[in-house]
């Protein structure tokens, strides 16, 4: 009886340091994609639903941002990175969007990685270039520079001047004393 219970525990601690070894393994997101499908990454939602609603069932898709996280802080891990291995195509905004984008690709083991930056050769709208009702801001600019550099000449004009240090030229006379 003492054998049995022995050889119980040693079963139970077997399967527990087992299951604590794998906990960590899961399997990769591509696992369920058939061999003809076409393996994507896509950063975020925008570009996943983009590539599942173009390649259909001829590929298999995975969002490596979870919805909720902000893509410029957004870190792979290690899970990912190996992703990143298995893929055929990695989809991204670009345009700085994934910060951390050049470091995974520069570290990974994919030569046949195709990226696709989606902001490639798309001219940026810089932030503050049009006003809200769609006009560019540029006019706007010079009318505020202008309005700004009359600003600055008001500032030095003679007759602020001579009212800020109590002087009234055209009270003046050919004599006073600076006491």
């Amino acid at each position: 009886m003492r054998h049995y219970l022995k050889l119980l525990a040693l079963i139970i601690v077997s399967v527990l340091v087992f299951s604590l070894m794998t906990a960590g393994c899961s399997a990769s997101p591509f696992s369920s994609a058939r061999e003809d499908q076409l393996k994507i990454i896509a950063s975020i939602y925008p570009m996943a639903d983009f590539a599942r609603k173009i390649g259909g069932d001829h590929v298999s898709v995975v969002q490596l941002i979870p919805a909720g996280f902000e893509p410029h802080a957004w870190e792979p891990s290690t899970t990912d990175m190996k992703t990143f291995e298995e893929a055929d195509v990695f989809i991204m905004s670009g345009a700085g969007m994934e910060m951390w984008a050049d470091k995974v690709l520069s570290s990974i083991r994919n030569p046949s990685l195709l990226t696709i930056d989606t902001s490639f050769d798309v001219p940026l709208i810089l932030p503050g270039a049009y006003s809200l009702d769609g006009e560019e801001a540029e006019a706007d600019h010079d009318e505020a520079e202008a309005e700004h550099e009359q600003d600055a000449d008001e500032d030095h004009d003679p007759e602020n001047e001579t009212e800020e240090h109590d002087h009234d030229p055209e009270n003046e006379t050919e004599e006073h004393d600076h006491d």
